[in-house]
């Protein structure tokens, strides 16, 4: 395990900065798109003379379409579920070879080491695919994935 330490601290902090990245950089995009969002729905409320032009045109399909994106963030499960996925998939690959890896240490200490993180990844990658299964099966009874409800569960 002294050989580890050191190796899966860089990586761990390594990835750590990676996600908060990452993670800011979204922010920021969603910041510049709600405000972008908001001062040209704000304009084209503007254009409106009348309170009655106002509403003929948010009773039309465009203004109910209008009305939804007005939302800050619509729901998108498809995106969260693959998001699921992808994590999930990852993290099994690093728990199975993390897994491979440990007979090749001799130190039992080393190898109980790669068994812990082995295991742990692979726990965590299974948990990850299964939530993305549930989600997938849930999205489409709830009719937001294909956009009909369905009975079945």
């Amino acid at each position: 395990m002294d050989v580890l330490a050191p190796i899966l601290g860089s990586v761990g902090i390594l990835a750590t900065l990676g996600w908060i990245l990452r993670s800011y950089l979204a922010h920021r995009r969603q910041l510049k798109t709600t405000a972008l969002q908001a001062e040209l729905q704000g304009k084209l409320l503007d254009k409106f003379n009348s309170t009655d032009d106002l509403r003929t045109y948010l009773e039309s399909d465009v203004g109910e379409r209008f009305l939804l994106s007005a939302t800050v963030e619509q729901a998108s499960p498809l995106r969260r579920i693959l998001g699921s996925v992808q994590v999930g998939l990852i993290l099994t690959a690093a728990g199975m070879a993390f897994l491979t890896m440990e007979s090749r240490f001799t130190d039992t200490h080393d190898s109980l080491g790669m068994i812990f993180i082995g295991t742990l990844s692979l726990a965590l990658g299974i948990g990850f695919l299964v939530s993305a299964a549930v989600s997938t099966r849930l999205s489409r009874t709830w009719g937001l994935l294909n956009g009909h409800k369905t009975d079945e569960l």
